[in-house]
């Protein structure tokens, strides 16, 4: 943008030249035959059909669009932060619950091993309750899983690296 502001102002040159005149072919030799040329110029720009100040709008424009797509790499950025946040938040709400889940299933299925052995229920029931501690169990450790990939994406949203390392 500096540069096309430049373009406005005014250009001074400087030249110099030297060389000899003469009508004869001896008269080259001769030093009072050298001829000087200094010369300087100022050019303004003045017709240049509105391209400069088009170039300048087009310059700031271009700075603009940079700064606009900061802005937004920026809030998504804080989007996704916030995002990883909250899930981090309920998912440990749900890891908890399903932990006591898993607690109250395995006390359950002792006290139904206990009662089968003792004939108090049938084979059926028991396996229920096995079944039941299973499934608790296997949701406890989807959610753990659910919070590792939680805490990878947050960890992305924060800037890190997906390079492995050692």
């Amino acid at each position: 943008m500096e540069s096309a502001h430049k373009a406005l102002l005014p250009r001074v040159t400087l030249t110099a030249g030297g060389g000899t005149s003469g009508s004869a072919l001896a008269d080259l030799a001769d030093p009072r035959a050298a001829a000087w040329n200094l010369a300087m110029g100022l050019a303004q720009p003045v017709f240049t059909g509105g391209r400069l100040l088009a170039d300048i709008e087009l310059s700031e424009a271009r700075v603009a669009e940079a700064v606009n797509r900061y802005r937004d790499t920026a809030l998504n950025a804080f989007r996704e932060v916030e995002q990883a946040l909250a899930a981090e938040a309920w998912l440990r709400g749900q890891e908890a619950a399903l932990r006591e889940a898993v607690a109250q299933t395995q006390a359950s299925r002792k006290l139904a091993v206990y009662s089968y052995r003792n004939g108090f229920i049938e084979i059926l029931t028991l396996l229920d309750s096995y079944r039941s501690t299973l499934s608790a169990q296997s949701a406890h450790l989807a959610v753990k899983r659910q919070l590792l990939n939680n805490r990878i994406d947050l960890y992305l949203a924060l800037g890190g690296d997906v390079e492995a390392r050692r």
